[in-house]
């Protein structure tokens, strides 16, 4: 599955699913390892699917993960359950519609991420391995940012 979200102005969109924690973790060091900002990255876990944790928890490891001063908050999508959110794109994700955070209309999360220009094909698998328990990490910057790591983030098998 294609992983890069080509956009203009040479930015462009990573996301990956991992399915274990440590997976995710290495991501995130490979990423800092190479001097991408944790400004840019985002996190995204369901929550009842996680084994051994609670919310707290959760949030703890996100925090650890991305930053203790990174935006992090909760969300119950009809078709996904309780998801937490962590990073830059927790505001769009929690933004209010009529009042009704956006990620929690039945197509808001897929919706969010056709926006950020994710395909169709894969912005499905990408909400299906969510719903599965996978860790999906967007990460969001500039090509020549992420030509160096993208290959090393790939070797990362689910």
């Amino acid at each position: 599955m294609n992983t890069r979200i080509s956009s203009k102005n040479n930015t462009f969109v990573f996301i990956k699913a991992y399915k274990e924690k440590w997976q995710l973790k290495n991501a995130i060091e490979i990423i800092n390892e190479n001097g991408i900002s944790k400004s840019d990255l985002s996190v995204l876990l369901k929550i009842s699917n996680q084994k051994n944790f609670d919310k707290k928890e959760m949030i703890s490891f996100v925090e650890y993960l991305i930053g203790t001063n990174t935006a992090i908050g909760t969300f119950t999508n009809p078709e996904i359950g309780t998801i937490l959110i962590g990073g830059s794109l927790t505001s769009l994700f929690l933004h209010k519609i009529q009042e009704k955070p956006l990620a929690e209309m039945t197509t808001g999360p897929y919706g969010i991420l056709r926006g950020l220009g994710a395909p169709e094909k894969n912005t499905a698998l990408y909400l299906k391995l969510l719903n599965e328990g996978y860790f999906l990490l967007i990460a969001r910057g500039f090509e020549n940012e992420f030509i160096s790591v993208e290959n090393l983030l790939l070797k990362l098998d689910n």
